[in-house]
């Protein structure tokens, strides 16, 4: 058994160990906070040739029989600055292991907030899309209850924050709180596919808009909008060869491999439910690409845990799934065509992920502001590309079972 050990996780160590008292920082009369969070997260399993990863945004994952330190690792620091009961700025940055296995930090948050009276808030800079309830802060471990946000509804998109603004209204409907919001922006990232090639989403994206009630321990959100790709995929060598081959279904598969407006649209629920001593979550995702090869997926999660006092046992199910009619070329499958016949594949395949997966665990609240965290994840995949996979793709579904240990701090 091999471990994985960079000094990016030393530091990690490092400032979990800090003493409460230095973890935040107020200057000028408490209108100015800094404060951090962090995670220290290690992972084994022993499936061959496959590397696990909670995102397409990471370029390396946790490999077989190694202890990898890198996957669930990250730390970041935030910035809020109040300058009157009406605006904030708010920055935030993290360094985790990103599409290159590198810890740049990278911006995550920047954005001016403006309250022009209690009901109306506007954001305009690097904001998150919170597409979901109680789910807003995906960096931040300590702020949820599994080790990691469900790889199969958050790991799809590399980023979860777009360079734009929203707004948002808020009203008494009843005996709860009502909300409405409507966002748009741009978006970008880099996804990469289970083979470990890269595909840019730089100039992509994002709008849309949501609902919410709050009533009691409830939270439901709808939210719905569109995803407009920037950066084509690399498949301009497939076009022409597809053209070339001449058949009609070669044809039209160029025709919608050629498509220059890719939008992809998506509609999502969630619901959460907070009173103790338990905690439920419920997401719901379907996403719809109208050319090949943009996804057509379902996907969604479902989150119990009961507390226990300082311990939390968790369960949860999580699945996405591909709908997507994988079409053929028209072309036989002889050694002749044999590649561009797989290439063809290759090319609807790879943003259309099978993969399920039931993980239990157990949150120890050791300390104020630190928790431990143990979970073992069964995941069964077919042709899944959240993970990086030097298998061919199987005709039928494999196994995998994820063994990870994660201790959770904010400063």
């Amino acid at each position: 058994m091999k471990v994985r050990w960079h000094r990016e996780v030393a530091l990690a160590i490092g400032l979990a160990c800090l003493p409460a008292a230095a973890g935040a920082a107020e200057l000028g009369e408490r209108r100015v906070t800094l404060g951090g969070f962090g995670t220290l997260g290690a992972i084994y399993h022993d499936a061959e040739d496959r590397e696990y990863r909670r995102s397409t945004a990471q370029g390396e994952g946790a490999k077989a029989s190694e202890v990898d330190f890198e996957t669930d690792s990250l730390i970041g620091l935030q910035i809020n600055a109040s300058w009157n009961q009406q605006f904030e700025t708010v920055l935030q940055a993290v360094s985790r292991s990103d599409e290159y296995g590198s810890w740049r930090p990278r911006l995550t948050r920047g954005f001016l907030r403006w309250y022009p009276d209690p009901s109306l808030m506007l954001r305009a800079g690097r904001i998150g899309h919170e597409l979901l309830p109680r789910a807003d802060s995906r960096d931040i471990g300590y702020s949820y209850l599994p080790i990691r946000p469900s790889v199969e509804v958050f790991g799809v998109l590399p980023r979860d924050e777009i360079d734009g603004a929203d707004i948002s209204y808020t009203h008494e409907i009843g005996e709860g709180i009502g909300r409405i919001k409507m966002f748009g922006g741009e978006t970008g990232g880099t996804v990469v596919f289970a083979d470990g090639s890269h595909g840019s989403l730089s100039g992509s994206k994002l709008w849309g808009g949501s609902i919410e009630y709050l009533y009691e321990s409830w939270t439901v959100r709808l939210s719905t909008g569109v995803f407009l790709r920037g950066q084509e995929p690399p498949v301009d060598p497939l076009i022409a060869a597809l053209r070339q081959a001449g058949t009609p279904e070669s044809q039209e598969l160029a025709d919608e491999f050629a498509e220059k407006d890719r939008r992809t649209s998506f509609l999502v629920f969630g619901a959460a439910y907070d009173e103790a001593p338990w905690q439920l979550r419920l997401f719901l995702v379907q996403a719809e690409g109208d050319h090949s090869p943009t996804p057509k997926l379902r996907n969604g999660t479902l989150l119990a845990g009961y507390n226990l006092g300082r311990a939390t046992p968790y369960a949860s199910f999580s699945a996405i799934d591909s709908y997507a009619e994988i079409r053929g070329t028209g072309l036989p499958d002889t050694p002749q065509f044999a590649a561009l016949n797989a290439a063809a594949r290759q090319a609807q395949t790879a943003s259309q992920p099978q993969q399920h997966s039931f993980a239990v665990g157990l949150r120890y609240d050791i300390a104020p502001k630190v928790d431990l965290k143990v979970q073992i994840d069964q995941v069964r995949l077919r042709g899944s590309n959240l993970l990086l996979d030097r298998h061919s793709p199987p005709d039928d579904y494999d196994d995998m079972t994820v063994f990870g240990l994660a201790l959770d701090f904010i400063f």
